[in-house]
């Protein structure tokens, strides 16, 4: 209903017609001059292509902290169900954005792969995609899915070893020279 008050119903209908199979990220914004708020804004994720064989994404993580935080550039891993075929480390410069038929995207932008396996998968997030909400996908080879983060303009962590110390100088002397791995710095000036 356009006018009165009292509860009511909306139904939102979503066509991916002239859309490529992916995970896309929209906001739909619910106004009205005399509520208070006087609008919401509701996030929605439209998944087209969908998984039949159980492609999953279930959280994600920084792997500096294992917190659900990143920033643009920062690595990030996936953590879910049928995400890819085989295990695959890469270590190539520059990283592949797709192997195997398996690839990822954040808000639409393609995202560098650090490592495949079907339970894992580990991406950089783009630069472009910048601060605010995002939208993750995975495509396994045609099975797609998605996920709703956050991206924050930094988010800091350092690598450490099972111990906690940090890895790999745990054993540096007093005085002596330590390497530190950090991940999540956003982005930087000059790059």
């Amino acid at each position: 209903q356009y006018a009165g008050t009292g509860p009511g119903q909306m139904t939102l209908t979503a066509s991916g017609k002239g859309f490529e199979p992916g995970v896309y990220r929209s906001t739909i914004v619910i106004e009205s001059a005399n509520a208070a708020p006087q609008f919401v804004t509701v996030p929605v994720i439209f998944v087209l292509g969908g998984s039949t064989a159980g492609t999953l994404i279930g959280g994600i993580a920084n792997p500096a902290t294992y917190q659900a935080t990143a920033a643009p550039g920062a690595l990030l891993s996936v953590f879910g169900t049928n995400l890819a075929g085989d295990i695959k480390p890469f270590t190539t410069s520059p990283l592949p954005y797709s192997s195997g038929g398996v690839s990822a995207t954040v808000n639409g932008i393609a995202a560098p792969l650090v490592y495949v396996s079907p339970a894992q998968v580990n991406i950089q997030v783009p630069y472009e995609v910048g601060a605010g909400p995002a939208v993750l996908g995975i495509d396994n080879n045609g099975e797609i899915a998605g996920f709703a983060f956050q991206v924050t303009s930094a988010a800091p962590g350092i690598f450490t070893d099972a111990n906690g110390m940090i890895a790999p100088n745990a054993g540096v002397q007093p005085g002596g020279l330590a390497t530190l791995y950090f991940n999540g710095a956003g982005e930087v000036s000059p790059a």
